[in-house]
């Protein structure tokens, strides 16, 4: 993982406010958007989703300020449009999705709109091609969309 996440703009005090949220989440005490906990969706898939997606896209896949996309069909302020709502996400099938989850979004891709990497893999390279096609039937629930 780079350094402040790819996100030299970070200040101390936003690192600070990043690691007590996601220890909040890891203690189940909040979701990303701020949700209480147990309003997102639990199981294999969601576990998954949470180990390597959640710190930038959040639990619920709402996004978090700064570093990820929202997953969900609303816009979220300084994300952008949701992938749920982008053409972009409705327009790839899984095994394209699987693909982009392998590869990652390099900084200088010029579709990347957050200023920050995309690392390959969410930055866990244990996961396999199975656990990432879990990962995306995760997506697709949030997306309110069955798998292909």
């Amino acid at each position: 993982m780079p350094p402040k996440g790819g996100n030299p703009a970070l200040t101390d005090d936003e690192l600070r406010s990043i690691i007590k949220h996601i220890r909040d989440l890891q203690s189940g005490k909040e979701s990303a958007a701020g949700a209480p906990a147990g309003s997102v969706p639990t199981g294999p898939e969601a576990a998954l989703f949470v180990a390597s997606c959640s710190s930038c896209h959040g639990a619920d896949g709402g996004g978090v300020e700064g570093l990820g996309k929202s997953l969900k069909d609303s816009e979220v302020e300084g994300l952008g449009k949701s992938l749920k709502d982008s053409e972009w996400a409705k327009g790839k099938s899984d095994d394209e999705l699987l693909a982009f989850i392998k590869q990652g979004r390099p900084i200088w891709d010029a579709e990347n709109t957050t200023g920050i990497d995309m690392p390959p893999k969410g930055g866990n390279p244990a996961l396999t091609d199975e656990d990432i096609r879990a990962i995306i039937k995760h997506i697709r629930t949030l997306q309110g969309k069955t798998q292909e």
